[in-house]
């Protein structure tokens, strides 16, 4: 991680966007990509840092795709070799981002072997994709409608601002949601189709002796949405215990997910079933409360040993005890995080 002031630019951004009026803008914007371009996307780069006048910019830039000419709408200089470093196409405001519109960024990131980074966007919707070499990055590590930008995205912006600028650390987010989407991927798949490998360990593991058709459709009738919770809490349950792990959910942390959700069932504000969709995760240093068992839906994190502090967005805040007690205090940004969570 680098050193930079994160907190900082997070709260630049947001008061650069509250104060920006791009209401004409998007009307203009709607007559083409040039529109789109110069009225929307050249003011959100400009908040982001990056400004014609500071010559790392670059307009319709020349590329030869399959031995034809081709300009790429907007690309970001390395600031010291001057190579391309990221390629933005650029679609009307009006027009919806398409696979074939990304199958044409990935056609311009294989033309320039210098580029690490590809966005695509219609100047309202962001997508962030990192160069892959085997073109199977096909899912933005960040995305994002500058009309509804949420704090864990605001703090993700704050790593490519211009003046935080640190492709490795990008390298590195963008790496590992790539590695949890795929396992996650690979999981759910598993879990949806499970392999005779996987049911013939399972057998073995409740001591069962002959495996066969019969036990494998048996087996398989069991893989559902009631069983794998069931499996879930349990599993919760071990890792509560397994200090091997190196990992260990103290009941402090528990009661902190407990007060949390009580606050959210008790307001009034979440529909039925809505509070079933909260959950946690623990991580060795820090305890966090998601949506959908997502990391990137957490509605704050909390650090509760030694000197306590919950961390909402960018803001990280002192905690007290009794614990149930100080997390009232937040109550508010807890229930508007996790509502804009829900209902996205």
């Amino acid at each position: 991680m680098t050193t930079h002031n994160y907190s900082s630019v997070v709260k630049d951004i947001k008061k650069r966007l509250s104060t920006w009026d791009y209401s004409k803008a998007k009307e203009r914007a709607k007559t083409g990509e040039t529109a789109s371009r110069e009225d929307l996307i050249n003011d959100f780069l400009a908040i982001l840092g990056f400004k014609r006048e500071n010559d790392d910019l670059r307009y319709e830039y020349s590329i030869t795709v399959k031995e034809k000419k081709r300009k790429a709408d907007i690309v970001i200089l390395d600031g010291k070799a001057k190579s391309p470093l990221v390629i933005i196409e650029c679609k009307r405001s009006d027009e919806t981002l398409t696979v074939k519109h990304l199958d044409q960024l990935i056609l311009y990131l294989a033309a320039l072997p210098e580029s690490k980074m590809g966005i695509l966007t219609n100047g309202l919707d962001y997508q962030f994709y990192l160069k892959d070499n085997n073109g199977s990055n096909t899912t933005p590590f960040i995305s994002f409608n500058i009309e509804s930008i949420d704090d864990l995205t605001l703090q993700k912006l704050a790593v490519f601002h211009r003046n935080n600028f640190n492709f490795n650390e990008l390298k590195s987010m963008a790496e590992e949601f790539y590695f949890v989407e795929r396992f996650e991927r690979a999981l759910a798949d598993e879990l949806n189709t499970p392999s005779s490998d996987v049911l013939k360990s399972l057998y073995k593991r409740m001591d069962g002796k002959r495996f066969d058709e019969k036990t494998a459709l048996r087996l398989r009738e069991l893989f559902n949405s009631f069983s794998l919770q069931a499996a879930v809490d349990k599993l919760r349950e071990s890792e509560s215990r397994n200090s091997k792990l190196g990992i260990v959910t103290t009941q402090e942390e528990l009661k902190a997910y407990s007060v949390i959700r009580t606050i959210l069932a008790t307001s009034g504000k979440l529909k039925a079933g809505e509070i079933d969709r909260i959950s946690y995760r623990d991580f060795k240093g820090h305890f966090s409360i998601i949506v959908d068992d997502s990391q990137n839906k957490s509605v704050c994190t909390l650090i509760l040993a030694g000197k306590k502090s919950i961390r909402l967005g960018a803001q990280s805040r002192d905690l007290d005890d009794p614990i149930e007690i100080s997390l009232a205090q937040f109550k508010k940004e807890i229930i508007e995080t996790t509502l804009e969570y829900l209902r996205k």
